[in-house]
């Protein structure tokens, strides 16, 4: 299974699940949002309830730690001084830890940033019509948060629809995810969505190493054009058979198409051919006009040719490019011109005396 979109909706449960924003699952998703690995996506809905959940929850410790306190069973501790741990749970200020955890819930949205969807525009009548067929997510009214889930998932439809675009909603709730959409996409946990994110990473990482190695490739171009002419002209060896090179133009360099064939980290090979036009003056003995005696076992009449000749050679070509993609650094070079062999003029038909004989 791979990431379908980058777009994820969670519900109230999902935060509330994984300690609201102080889980660590909950951080991980964050932090792909912040590197837009993921668009995270909300309703004023979600917030309001995830509030109420916060209030509720921090109420109910305040009502556990004052059932706890009026036990006494801390008094022994006076005799240690542990005790100045209880004084300072005593210390607690309730409301003003629910202020803070509301003022980071805002805060979180304002950075991230998550996206609010409008729900302005839900079909009202819509949402009535699955309330009265008992159609995900209600069922046969026995949640009071029924209705505010129903006009959550009428809000993510109505925004993938007017965006062309899919939503992945992470929920354990079953009338999530029976709710019936083809433009939703259910996960039940936190971990499946997170090991999808880590694939689509992955792929996307490659996607953009093979994007910045073509994209070298093809700025280096003329360079490599100009490191191949040197080549050619001081360290290229031409096998031209029994005739003799006496010079040689470069007329032309055509680039045929290349294929990666490698790519690592900061390493990515080439490899292409190249058609090499080019003008050599050589020379050679012309048996062909000659006469072999047989007796005397030697030639006679043998003049000396001096032709110029013009020539298409294909060379295979192997480059290397070694980089460094954050720093917007990198080296381009040949690894081998024509698998490292002589290049061959194809002028083997002359200078060949025994083909004559």
């Amino acid at each position: 299974m791979k990431l379908e979109t980058e777009n994820i909706f969670l519900d109230t449960s999902t935060f509330e699940k994984n300690n609201i924003l102080a889980g660590r699952k909950i951080k991980s998703l964050l932090k792909h949002c912040e590197e837009k690995t993921i668009k995270i996506f909300s309703t004023q809905i979600v917030i309001n309830e995830l509030k109420e959940r916060v209030r509720k929850i921090v109420l109910q410790s305040k009502s556990e730690w004052k059932k706890y306190r009026n036990e006494k069973t801390e008094v022994i501790f006076r005799n240690t001084d542990t005790i100045s741990i209880f004084e300072k749970l005593w210390s607690i200020d309730f409301q003003k830890d629910i202020d803070m955890i509301h003022e980071n819930i805002d805060n979180v949205i304002i950075k991230t940033p998550i996206h609010l969807i409008d729900s302005f525009g839900v079909d009202i009548e819509l949402v009535f019509d699955k309330y009265f067929n008992n159609e995900a997510p209600f069922k046969e009214g026995l949640k009071k948060n029924e209705f505010p889930d129903a006009f959550i998932l009428a809000t993510i439809d109505l925004w993938c629809s007017k965006n062309s675009e899919k939503m992945i909603i992470v929920s354990s709730d079953n009338d999530w995810l029976n709710y019936k959409s083809d433009k939703l996409i259910k996960i039940k946990e936190i971990d499946e969505l997170l090991s999808l994110i880590a694939v689509h990473k992955e792929i996307a990482l490659k996607e953009r190493r093979l994007q910045y190695i073509e994209s070298a490739y093809l700025d280096s171009i003329a360079k490599l054009e100009q490191d191949l002419r040197e080549y050619l002209v001081n360290s290229a060896y031409f096998d031209t058979g029994d005739a003799d090179l006496q010079d040689f133009e470069i007329l032309g360099i055509i680039w045929g198409e290349h294929l990666i064939t490698e790519f690592e980290e900061e390493y990515a090979e080439f490899k292409t051919e190249i058609t090499l036009q080019i003008k050599a003056a050589v020379s050679y003995e012309d048996y062909e006009n000659g006469y072999y005696d047989k007796e005397d076992e030697r030639w006679y009449f043998v003049e000396k040719v001096d032709e110029n000749i013009t020539r298409e050679l294909k060379l295979p070509v192997t480059i290397s490019l070694s980089y460094d993609m954050e720093n917007n650094d990198y080296d381009i070079y040949y690894e081998n011109i024509n698998h490292d062999k002589p290049i061959d003029l194809d002028y083997d038909r002359f200078g060949h005396e025994e083909i004559y004989k």
